[in-house]
């Protein structure tokens, strides 16, 4: 499993990501930020523990408040072989190692 944090600028929900305040685009400003949420609202599997952090379970609808990112996460590495793929998708974890290699 991987953290719920934006692939773009890493915010985790209701926080800043990189750049802080400064580099935020969040309208509230400030100190205040919504970070990345999770706006699936007719997804059931949204309120499970998996949820935006396996690629079994993806969030499909993933909104960063900090960089203005939309998309699904976690995203998938590029180079992946087809049966990491499938593997993956079926809920499997990479060992740490691999899981460091394939996140650059």
């Amino acid at each position: 499993m991987s953290e719920f944090k934006c692939p773009k600028c890493a915010a985790p929900p209701h926080k800043h990501g990189k750049g802080g305040a400064e580099k935020c685009h969040d309208r509230h400003g400030g100190d205040d930020c919504e970070g990345l949420l999770c706006e699936c609202e007719d997804d059931p599997r949204s309120e499970e523990d998996d949820h935006g952090t396996s690629f079994s379970n993806p969030c499909h609808n993933a909104v960063c408040y900090h960089c203005s990112f939309v998309g699904t996460v976690p995203v998938k590495p590029k180079g992946l072989a087809p049966w990491e793929k499938k593997a993956l998708d079926e809920g499997w974890t990479p060992p740490e190692a691999r899981r460091r290699e394939l996140e650059g």
